[in-house]
């Protein structure tokens, strides 16, 4: 059953002895702790809850032992659904599997302690578990035997009440994640452990927040550093760059950002400047390269075999309009024709009499008229 649980809602009031002073006492309620919360059968690991009391409060954590009525136990329910609403307030949860598998929860094959740990599982809460070496000398002696029922059946476990404990340990190991187990003789290899743990937890804690730091002073610098680099290709194009040059930079930028263009890139189509000036519409670009967008019901999906939804569908189409006409205005302000953009997406001019239109090939198919 529950061992005990740190309640945020109780003031931090500590001692705190610190080395070569005398003890100090902090009397501060707006502190935040970490709350811990033990789960473990009661009678054989009292004084293992004890002594994990004075060793959480010696943190500076918040420690509540329910024996000592800080645990709400709502009359309208059982003690152990009482336990079990307290584990989803708690950051911690410490598991101590001993000899005894513990009564049971109520309306459940389950025991108390075993429902505690699921709850803390599905709330996500950092599980610390640790099993009494008896114990888990038995559960490897179960483990050897498990294929033969007839043997388990004819062995006495002597550190263990009830297969189920095994059963219990199995469960924390086969999980994917969250799954450490370790054994321990006695209070002080508790208190190790968890004092590393712990300590681990803070250090990739802080190690998190440095590494994230640094990506973000990467990310600005190398955004900075990128847009010295658009700055100065904007100015050699303005010295030694032809007008369509200029035109075709200035296009790569813009399809950089557009959702329709990488959306197209998603379904393997990477449509060129001249692309979007040859093809009227997003489907006809689409189609150009052997691909058909059809629609789908999810609100934001689109699949790598052309399911895309109503909705977004409809704002790459509009997006996409609006590229092509941002390409002709540029065209137009140039005084560059349509045919010669794509005659330079194709590495240089084209022959051409004036008057007349160029013929140049389509992605994958036979040569059209722009």
């Amino acid at each position: 059953m529950l061992a005990f649980a740190l309640n945020h809602a109780r003031p931090a009031t500590r001692e705190t002895w610190v080395p070569g002073a005398s003890s100090i006492r902090c009397d501060n309620p707006h502190m935040a702790s970490p709350t811990v919360f033990v789960s473990s059968t009661f009678y054989d690991l009292r004084y293992i809850r004890e002594s994990l009391k004075r060793m959480i409060e010696t943190l500076g954590y918040n420690a509540v032992l329910s024996e000592d009525g800080a645990v709400f136990y709502d009359p309208a329910t059982s003690a152990s659904e009482s336990c079990f609403k307290e584990v989803p307030s708690v950051d911690l949860f410490v598991l101590i599997i001993g000899g005894r598998y513990g009564s049971l929860a109520r309306n459940s094959d389950k025991s108390v302690t075993n429902g505690e740990y699921q709850t803390a599982i599905r709330q996500h809460i950092p599980v610390f578990a640790l099993v009494e070496q008896g114990t888990a000398n038995d559960f490897e002696l179960y483990r050897a035997n498990a294929s033969r029922p007839d043997v388990l059946a004819s062995i006495s476990f002597p550190h263990a009440d009830s297969p189920k404990i095994f059963e219990f340990i199995e469960e924390v190991q086969t999980r994917a994640q969250n799954n450490a187990i370790a054994p321990f003789r006695n209070f002080s290899d508790i208190e190790s452990y968890l004092r590393q743990q712990w300590a681990g937890m803070m250090y990739a804690f802080l190690r998190r927040g440095t590494e994230e730091r640094q990506m973000a002073d990467s990310l600005t610098m190398l955004t900075q550093v990128n847009s010295r680099i658009e700055l100065l290709a904007e100015q050699i194009l303005k010295n030694v760059g032809s007008p369509l040059d200029r035109i075709v930079v200035k296009t790569l930028q813009r399809m950089l950002t557009s959702r329709a263009i990488a959306d197209l890139r998603y379904v393997h189509i990477n449509p060129t400047p001249a692309d979007i000036v040859r093809y009227d519409s997003f489907d006809e670009c689409a189609s150009a390269y052997g691909k058909r967008f059809k629609e789908s019901k999810d609100s934001t999906v689109i699949s790598s075999d052309g399911y895309i939804a109503v909705s977004r569908l409809k704002e790459n189409r509009n997006e996409y309009r609006g590229l092509r006409s941002y390409i002709l205005e540029l065209l137009k302000e140039s005084s560059v024709s349509a045919e010669d953009l794509v005659a330079y997406d194709f590495g240089g001019d084209l022959p051409k009499s004036p008057g007349t239109k160029s013929r140049v090939p389509a992605p994958g198919g036979p040569l059209h008229d722009v």
